[in-house]
């Protein structure tokens, strides 16, 4: 009988001789939604401090991010055909394009060493940067109300606090192969190419465009704009965190030593919410498909609503558990580890 591994890459296989135009039609809604949700959001900016404005513009980010950018830059589109080259990994949010594909905190060559290298082959090991039990092992023995006060700091400012400066700490070492890298090194590398720009394009020259319409009109916009920050970043800490942590889910003690074990261990790391239908899977940054994301990275999004029901069905047939569950229950679990009320509690997985 095939190995388990061996089917996991025939499913690969099959859907990358599936691959076609309307793959690439699936990321132009979502990248034209992203459009329709901006002119919507800052056509109304303007007018008053609202919270329609505030969350069309905080949806359209969260979807360039976790949808647009994360699978543009995994080459989850460089073999569908009839793909632009402006989505192709090598040429997405590089050099000016950035400030027209991933407007972002986060620095497009530090997010692929990062994410694409160190999180997808050390997922839940101590040198995975996304491993949240390992964020938060620091501030265990603080009292609750103050460990709880930081963790709402980090979910409301999450790619400013966070995201940034770690991507940035990540590609820092590995440019200069030094692991001990004082903090304020990889600080400055990340003010200059993260902070500083997306604060003068986003926060400055953004409410500057509406001064012909008035001072109270670049008020509105700026106050607006801050508050789709603060929405996109929950937004995002709630969708993105959850798939990898919780009492069910193990920090993994040793590296994988082959194929078998490393698909192994991406299903014990990685957890799925519910899937099915455009406007749920938009919501989710189609992370309720994190699993086969994990299995098949440089696969398109649209291919990963055909390949679930599959992959469950092979781990039920070869006895691997397949965990899936609510976004709300998986948002719980994770707060109950990053937030436990006995402080012993908080390193479990570790």
């Amino acid at each position: 009988m095939d190995s388990f591994a061996n089917k996991i890459l025939a499913l690969k296989s099959e859907a990358e001789h599936s691959l076609s135009h309307k793959d690439y039609m699936h990321l132009y809604k979502v990248i034209w939604l992203n459009r329709l949700l901006l002119l919507l959001g800052f056509g109304t900016a303007w007018m008053m401090i609202n919270p329609f404005s505030m969350l069309c513009i905080s949806i359209a980010l969260h979807a360039q991010w976790t949808i647009v950018a994360h699978h543009v830059c995994h080459k989850g589109y460089d073999k569908v055909p009839g793909t632009p080259s402006r989505y192709l990994s090598k040429n997405f949010a590089v050099g000016w394009r950035r400030f027209i594909d991933w407007p972002d905190w986060l620095y497009p060559p530090a997010w692929k060493y990062e994410h694409n290298i160190l999180h997808h082959f050390y997922t839940n090991e101590k040198l995975d940067p996304d491993f949240a039990p390992l964020v938060i092992k620091g501030h265990v023995n603080l009292p609750f109300w103050l460990r709880a006060g930081i963790t709402c700091f980090y979910v409301l400012t999450w790619k400013l606090s966070y995201y940034s400066k770690n991507t940035f700490k990540a590609y820092f070492e590995k440019k200069n192969y030094d692991h001990s890298t004082p903090m304020s090194a990889y600080t400055k590398q990340a003010f200059i190419y993260s902070y500083l720009p997306y604060i003068t394009t986003q926060l400055l020259i953004v409410p500057l465009l509406f001064f012909p319409l008035g001072k109270l009109a670049m008020i509105y916009v700026f106050v607006n704009r801050l508050g789709a920050e603060i929405l996109s970043n929950i937004h995002s800490f709630l969708t993105i965190v959850p798939n990898h942590t919780g009492s069910d889910i193990p920090m993994q003690r040793n590296h994988f030593t082959n194929r078998e074990e490393f698909f192994t261990r991406q299903l014990e790391s990685t957890c799925n919410y519910k899937t099915g239908g455009f406007w749920r899977d938009y919501l989710q940054g189609y992370l309720n498909y994190q699993i086969e994301h994990h299995l098949f990275p440089e696969l398109p999004p649209s291919q990963y609503v055909k390949l679930q029901p599959r992959v469950k069905a092979l781990c039920e047939q070869y006895g691997i558990p397949y965990k899936q569950e609510s976004i709300f229950i998986r948002i719980r679990k994770t707060f109950l580890i990053l937030l436990p009320r006995k402080k012993s509690a908080a390193i479990e997985q570790q």
